[in-house]
């Protein structure tokens, strides 16, 4: 198995996409929140 690189962006879109049934809205949202600030430093 072999890894390949991905953006920031889509990573978090992949990760919101997974807890999406797993986690309340609620949840997702201050995931989101919090996680959108670690992209912008990625940037």
């Amino acid at each position: 198995m072999s890894l390949e690189p991905i953006d920031p962006e889509t990573a978090l879109d992949l990760y919101l996409t997974h807890r999406d049934s797993e986690v309340t809205q609620a949840t997702l949202y201050s995931h989101s929140s919090w996680l959108s600030h670690f992209v912008r430093w990625c940037d």
